[in-house]
């Protein structure tokens, strides 16, 4: 004879069996897949009900937890039916997981951290009599994306190489011309490779507090000629306006007006290079 009292286990094998070890899809747990979730977007709850499986559409439904879901909704009445209780007794019932992205602490396993959740199960009978189990833990996603890899064989690697030429080269610059010129090309070639390795670092995806750091310090350079372009921006515009408006002065000599157009193009593009380095690039 079903009871009104087992929706006391209905709860709790629900929230157990979500919550547990046996509740693998894909290559992670699913609630490693809920707490990753909460991580790249920062949401906060999940809601199924698990009469009818609507949800309330969070961001937290990855694939995988979405096939779970299902999951629990497809196997609820069996739930009930093995707790010898009857869906006949239920108004509501609804699954519900809340993780705080916010707090993170490192786990029992070196280098993954984890944050708080709380997973519980909510019934109400037809009685109005609820039926609460909840369970209160921390959880950490076994699969954490890797930082994408620097390709030193690019920027980086010509970068070393370039900065190994030129020092290399540095005792030889008195004796020989060759030296002194192969010093200064390599000069100019690892101001570029540096600025072009300090765009890559601030293109990874999830760059690291040293790959942020290294990408604002190599683009200094970039910073300098920005500044640069600025400055003689404006001293030009300043020395245009002075000869137009003011005292004209013998050298000044402007044929036609389009060149006073490469004023705003310098200033922009020093403004550009400036707050290139503070900007995060395109992946």
């Amino acid at each position: 004879m079903a009871k009104h009292k087992t929706l006391v286990s209905v709860v709790h094998n629900t929230v157990h069996s979500f919550a547990s070890l046996m509740n693998y899809v894909g290559d992670d747990y699913v609630l490693g897949h809920i707490v990753q979730a909460a991580w790249a977007t920062g949401a906060t709850e999940l809601r199924v009900d698990l009469m009818t499986g609507a949800t309330n559409a969070s961001p937290l439904l990855v694939p995988e937890v979405r096939y779970s879901v299902a999951r629990a909704v497809e196997w609820f009445p069996d739930h009930v039916a093995r707790s010898k209780s009857s869906l006949d007794f239920i108004a509501e019932a609804e699954l519900l997981v809340r993780v705080d992205p916010n707090t993170r602490r490192p786990s029992p396993h070196p280098g993954l951290l984890e944050s708080p959740f709380i997973c519980s199960a909510r019934i109400t009978d037809d009685r109005g009599k609820v039926y609460l189990h909840e369970i209160r833990d921390w959880w950490y996603p076994e699969k954490v994306p890797p930082t994408p890899a620097i390709r030193w064989n690019s920027p980086g690697k010509k970068l070393l190489l370039s900065v190994g030429v030129m020092i290399a080269a540095l005792p030889y610059v008195h004796l020989s011309h060759w030296a002194a010129g192969g010093s200064l090309v390599a000069f100019l070639l690892s101001i570029l490779f540096c600025m072009d390795l300090a765009t890559e670092l601030r293109a990874a995806e999830n760059p690291s507090t040293l790959q942020r750091v290294l990408g604002i310090l190599l683009s200094t350079p970039k910073v300098l000629f920005g500044l640069c372009a600025v400055g003689f921006g404006i001293a030009l515009a300043a020395w245009i306006l002075y000869n137009v408006f003011g005292e004209r002065q013998v050298e000044f000599e402007m044929q036609d007006w389009t060149s006073v157009a490469i004023v705003p193009v310098m200033i922009g593009v020093g403004i550009h290079w400036i707050v290139g380095p503070f900007r995060r690039q395109p992946g």
